[in-house]
């Protein structure tokens, strides 16, 4: 597979998984104090789920190509692999206060990444990416 294929698969998997994170935040009402301070085990749940997804977008968002990377020289590469490997790397120690701050600010960008990596190859996002109904 080409470096291309590869990126367009992760551009994919990227524009999916956020948008899978932004349906069960807002349908599951899921806000802040349900990631940052669980009350119960459903709550935990969800909060875990957050923290997966975050880190799938980020991994995925680390593992494109330097090619790509060098193509959008305005994004913080080395501050996304940085919160990828907070995540990652030190989960007992999360800062879900964090998590929550790189929903708010970080996801809205890597999403404008994807569109953007499609507009400059031409391809639609939604030709790349899983659908995001439940199953």
């Amino acid at each position: 597979m080409s470096a291309r294929q590869d990126d367009e698969r992760r551009i994919g998997e990227i524009w999916h998984a956020i948008t899978q994170l932004e349906r069960r935040l807002k349908n599951g009402r899921i806000g802040k104090s349900v990631l940052v301070a669980p009350r119960n085990e459903l709550e935990e749940m969800a909060s875990a789920g957050i923290v997966y997804s975050v880190q799938r977008i980020l991994e995925e968002t680390v593992a494109l190509s330097d090619d790509t990377k060098v193509s959008f020289p305005t994004y913080s590469w080395n501050q996304i692999r940085g919160m990828r490997n907070r995540l990652v790397h030190d989960y007992s120690g999360t800062d879900f206060d964090f998590v929550w701050e790189t929903i708010q600010t970080e996801i809205p960008t890597l999403k404008q990444l994807c569109l953007d990596y499609c507009a400059m190859h031409g391809i639609q996002v939604v030709d790349i990416a899983h659908d995001d109904r439940p199953r």
